[in-house]
This record gives structure tokens, C-alpha cells and sequence, in this order.
């Protein structure tokens, strides 16, 4: 399960160990963060955006915008959260995530 130390490492690594881990993360099936975790009230606000957005019909969001990402990774991170916390929704990339 992610833990905040294993967030906080993230940042540590470099691009292609960040890419392994989101998207092993992706494919996996367990629960990507227990229902307990403590999170920074900058976390909780992230977690909760998410949980909002499940709540709405799918139809009510289109394409939706990653500002300041630098990396696939930081745009993976972004997906991994939605794909954990809420339906899929359209993510429009101008360049293919590698496999």
C-alpha cells in the first residue's frame, strides 16, 4: 500500500523509476491507500477533490487540465489518483504515456 514515506521518496527518484512504480501501481489491484492514511491537509484536499468528482454522474466532467506537470510521471500520478479515487475520465495527452 502507498504510504506517505513512499510519497515523500518519490520525489527522490528519477523518471524512470517514478514510470515503473506509477505504472505498476496502475496495473495493480490492491488498494492504492487505506481508508485510514493520515494525510497533510494539502493531501486531504487532493483525496477529497477526487472523492467529489466520484460522486457526480460520469457525464458531468469532460477533458480535464494537468497544469504543471514537467513528466509523464507527474501526469501518471494524476491519473493513478483518478483511476483509484473516481470513474475514468477523458485525460487528452499530446504525447503517448510509454507502455
Amino acid at each position: 500500500m502507498l504510504s506517505p514515506k513512499c510519497c515523500w521518496l518519490h520525489r527522490e527518484w528519477d523518471e524512470e523509476a517514478r514510470m515503473k512504480f506509477l505504472l505498476g501501481e496502475l496495473t495493480g489491484k490492491r488498494p492504492l491507500m487505506p481508508p485510514t492514511l493520515q494525510t497533510s491537509a494539502e493531501q486531504a484536499d487532493v483525496i477529497n477533490t477526487f472523492r467529489t468528482i466520484a460522486q457526480l454522474p460520469p457525464d458531468s466532467l469532460g477533458a480535464y487540465v494537468i497544469s504543471m506537470a514537467r513528466s509523464a510521471s507527474d501526469v501518471l500520478a494524476v491519473v493513478l489518483l483518478q483511476v483509484h479515487l473516481t470513474h475514468p475520465l477523458h485525460l487528452l495527452l499530446q504525447t503517448p504515456l510509454p507502455s
